[in-house]
């Protein structure tokens, strides 16, 4: 496990909002500084956790398989996320500066095995890729195999379900499309924005 101070290694101990179980061998952590408010992790054996300097990481439950990575960058905002890594060789990137809301479903996984009628699996976990200044807003669910791409908005209790590329974008609705194009956001409100 590795901290960027002893300081931060002495407040993250302290932190009766934290809690970290990891089962296993072969696992990596690596945590930058955090505020932590209510936040559950629980890992298995090959676990890369990977998160930088982040302003808040808030309440939720991360449950992960074996030889699974998370990635948070820096200046991640995090306030209600579950995220399901239930498979072994799962992926979640967040990229930095990006904010994520309450009730956020992150899921890698569809949890329960789908077979073919020869009983062969079907359903195997797949990537999710959060860019870069990602706002995510309330309720919004986010299945496997997608990507929000850099400087885009997920509006309100939308879900995701496949990938797009296209930056700077709004997406929005059950499935996720593109409601608008050309946009950008700041983390202040309208008034402080127009006061700088």
């Amino acid at each position: 496990m590795h901290f960027d101070s002893e300081e931060n290694v002495e407040k993250l101990l302290l932190n009766e909002g934290f809690l970290l179980i990891i089962k296993g061998n072969n696992n990596t952590v690596n945590l930058g500084t955090i505020i932590l408010r209510y936040s559950n992790i629980l890992g298995m054996s090959g676990l890369k956790l990977i998160i930088g300097q982040l302003p808040g990481l808030g309440a939720g439950v991360s449950r992960v398989a074996n030889n699974c990575r998370v990635d948070i960058g820096n200046r991640v905002v995090i306030n209600g996320v579950t995220l399901y890594l239930q498979e072994d060789k799962s992926n979640v990137s967040i990229g930095e500066d990006s904010q994520l809301s309450w009730g956020i479903d992150i899921w890698c996984t569809n949890a329960h095995t789908i077979t073919n009628l020869k009983g062969e699996p079907i359903n195997f976990a797949q990537s999710i890729e959060i860019g870069k200044h990602v706002w995510v807003g309330k309720d919004v669910k986010i299945g496997k195999n997608t990507k929000i791409p850099d400087n885009s908005i997920v509006g309100w209790g939308s879900i995701v379900t496949k990938v797009f590329n296209e930056p700077n974008i709004i997406l929005a609705g059950i499935p996720a499309k593109i409601v608008k194009r050309g946009i950008n956001w700041d983390r202040r409100c309208i008034n402080k924005y127009l006061l700088e």
